[in-house]
């Protein structure tokens, strides 16, 4: 059975061309809650035109509500998710993971497809995914060939894999870099891509020079019509924020490569429609390196002659079925207002002072009074007995999914309970591996509702996301122990290709080097299970402030960089309510 071939539509137009030339389906948003803000989008009066055409044309459209959401929010997009069910959306597409619940309670016929912001990579994590309600996972761009074709195999959800357009450089749902230098957040759709920004490995001269943090584009066109690709559910194209001439070109090259005919669009064409420094398969192929790195430049710039003849392409229309599909009984899926829930975990998780560090070496001498501590999965069994320390799983799983499994079962022998997971592939790993889950801030939970989803799947406790204000703490009700990080660096990207491995080699990084930003701030990097994660370049600071923080279960202090005695001064300066001796930030609590 062929793909479904998926083509983005940000804007009328764009929703045109991807019918006119083949689509299969199409994916958009409205005007609140879609992770593409910056897109023309549909307006509630537009929505129902566009699945009268869609329908016209035999084309699925699968809605976007992929944003996380505040409890202050959740009733306004259950709203508009009944609109576009109104308007005759065949699928709602999440991030969320309350939503996510909320719309399978509500809803429990209709298709819900979890955005590749769950950062869910292995068929375990599906299962999970599945549990909440979803029917299809788009997976993570990172995937290799071999990684999607075990998932192709095992899946308990359709897969649905991105084979078209931009690259992120953080696994999507792992990135607060946006956010954390201007405030504009990801998971939010607003995005301000400051990975495109100059960007420099520190070498020691300091000096930027280099565009470290930006890929090329995707494109797996030559691929698609062999395993795993063709085993997939769906091939997606991105690029909601593109032309419609984009949307065509795309659309068309890859509609007559799954039929097998002749296409038009060459090559050339797609990379002069768009394109960073051209194209790459590093992901796909498994090779990370120097190479999948892009700027778009002068040359990469669409031709006028280039937009003329794709435009052409999407000129006329053709209908694929008559007229009377349209005119056929709403088949919209209906809402249930008090069907039965899952009945939610009990688990006693009894935390205060969570302090996480990457090294046993960073432990001080002196701890705070039931400090509990947790340490890297990969931590030698006797240190983790040595210290009595639960583990942390790391956030980058893909195909080492039963490497990771046996390392928690030996820190279970240990003497570990507890695993703190930043993805639902560490929430399986940590129930498979008999450790009682801690949901980390990679978790990205904002609302009451995401809480419960958690603890529906048996989580003891959860750390709040750093996007929460305190305001939007008070705001929550939950059943299980909650925490927020008050001291440490935020991890800002998760990165498959470590931009320090792919410009000067590991063997120069040695114990760790930095990223240097345009204005010469320094952002650290350090490896965790084959991916490199980017660190702020200042620390979370509240320990001047603590009156003003709100109601938390515990409190979480995440040590990176810190040298021992660096740990020990931040534990006393917490204890006696001290100022920042350096530069800071306040982060959540603004």
């Amino acid at each position: 059975m062929t793909p479904e071939l998926l083509a983005p539509a940000g804007s009328p137009e764009a929703l045109l061309a991807a019918i006119r030339c083949g689509a299969d389906a199409v994916y958009l948003g409205g005007g609140a809650f879609n992770a593409r803000a910056g897109a023309k989008n549909f307006s509630r009066t537009a929505l129902p035109e566009a699945g009268r055409l869609c329908k016209l044309h035999n084309v699925k459209l699968y809605f976007t509500l992929n944003t996380l959401l505040t409890d202050r929010e959740l009733q306004q997009a259950m709203a508009l998710a009944e609109e576009a069910i109104e308007a005759g959306a065949d699928a709602i597409i999440v991030q969320d993971l309350g939503l996510l619940r909320l719309l399978h309670i509500a809803y429990p016929a209709l298709p819900l497809h979890a955005s590749t912001q769950c950062s869910t990579q292995t068929a375990q994590g599906m299962a999970l995914l599945k549990e909440l309600g979803a029917s299809r996972c788009i997976v993570p761009r990172e995937l290799t060939r071999e990684e999607l074709a075990a998932l192709a195999a095992s899946a308990p959800l359709e897969p649905e894999a991105f084979v078209h357009g931009a690259l992120c450089m953080s696994v999507s749902g792992q990135c607060l870099l946006s956010f954390a230098l201007g405030g504009r957040s990801g998971n939010r759709g607003a995005c301000a891509q400051p990975c495109r920004l100059p960007w420099a490995v520190d070498s020691g001269q300091r000096t930027v020079d280099s565009y470290s943090l930006s890929l090329k584009d995707l494109s797996l066109l030559e691929e698609v019509n062999r395993p795993p690709l063709n085993q997939m559910a769906a091939l997606k194209i991105e690029g909601r924020q593109k032309r419609p001439e984009y949307v065509a070109a795309a659309v068309t090259a890859f509609r007559r490569a799954l039929d097998g005919t002749m296409s038009p669009v060459s090559g050339e064409d797609l990379r002069r429609t768009f394109s960073r420094s051209g194209f790459t398969k590093g992901y796909y192929k498994a090779q990370r390196d120097k190479s999948m790195f892009g700027v778009r430049r002068k040359e990469d710039a669409a031709p006028p002659d280039t937009l003329r003849r794709m435009a052409a392409l999407y000129a006329k229309d053709t209908p694929r079925v008559a007229l009377e599909e349209r005119l056929c009984a709403n088949s919209a899926p209906t809402r249930i207002d008090n069907a039965p829930q899952r009945q939610l975990s009990t688990v006693n998780c009894q935390l205060s002072t969570v302090l996480r560090f990457l090294s046993p070496a960073q432990i001080p001498h002196a701890l705070p009074e039931h400090a509990q501590i947790f340490l890297p999965c990969d931590t030698p069994p006797e240190v983790l007995s040595k210290h009595r320390a639960q583990v942390v799983i790391p956030a980058g799983v893909f195909g080492d999914y039963d490497k990771i499994l046996a390392r928690l079962r030996r820190a279970k022998q240990a003497g570990a309970a507890l695993a703190m997971a930043q993805t639902l592939d560490g929430i399986a790993l940590a129930h498979e591996a008999g450790l009682v889950p801690i949901a980390g801030e990679g978790m990205n939970l904002l609302n009451s509702a995401s809480l419960e989803a958690l603890q529906a799947l048996g989580a003891a406790g959860a750390v709040l996301s750093a996007e929460i204000t305190p305001a939007q703490v008070r705001d929550l009700r939950a059943q299980m122990a909650i925490g927020a990080m008050v001291y440490g660096r935020l991890a800002l990207m998760l990165c498959r290709n470590c931009p320090v491995k792919a410009q000067i080699g590991c063997k120069a990084c040695g114990a760790g080097k930095s990223l240097i930003d345009r204005k010469g701030a320094a952002f650290p990097l350090r490896c965790e299970n084959g991916c490199a994660k980017v660190y702020n370049s200042r620390p979370l600071w509240l320990a001047d402030v603590q009156g003003k923080l709100p109601t938390l279960s515990f409190r979480l202090f995440s040590f990176t960089i810190e040298g021992r005695e660096e740990c020990a001064s931040v534990l006393r300066a917490y204890q006696n309510g001290e100022a920042c001796k350096g530069e800071f930030t306040r982060g959540w609590l603004r």
